[in-house]
């Protein structure tokens, strides 16, 4: 596997990942009519990731988080300045966090690798005013 070099590279390899995400980024490029990585994952992808935890649907659940720790693994410092990183912390980590999404992370973390689960613990932090915000681009 060779990860994602770009936001639109991320979203492609989320839909190849997940199936289930097809519509949802048909959708959104027919009504953009182009592709808004940011959008579609933190409002398309993210809300129905929220959805299937919260339904009980596991599988697909379980493969999205599993998709996105290869977006989240990166050797570049500071992490914000790799855009593929940037993306997921920001709509997929912060997303969930920030929103108050607690009960799927709850659920959700079995699920998430070490840099994924590194990025919501620091989240946690933040909101609770215990960290800086991350820098992020």
């Amino acid at each position: 596997m060779q990860r994602p070099a770009s936001e639109a590279e991320a979203i492609e390899w989320l839909v190849d990942q997940v199936p289930e995400l097809r519509p949802l980024l048909d959708d959104h490029v027919a009504y953009y009519e182009e592709l808004l990585p940011y959008v579609v994952f933190e409002d398309d992808f993210l809300r129905w990731f929220v959805n299937c935890v919260r339904s009980g649907e596991d599988e697909p659940a379980k493969r999205f988080v599993e998709a996105i720790e290869p977006l989240m693994t990166t050797n570049i410092e500071p992490h914000a300045n790799d855009r593929v990183w940037n993306l997921a912390g920001v709509c997929f980590v912060e997303g969930l966090v920030m929103q108050g999404d607690d009960d799927v992370v709850e659920r959700a973390r079995p699920w998430m690798g070490p840099n994924t689960w590194e990025d919501v613990q620091h989240q946690f932090w933040y909101r609770e005013g215990e960290l800086p915000p991350p820098r992020r681009s």
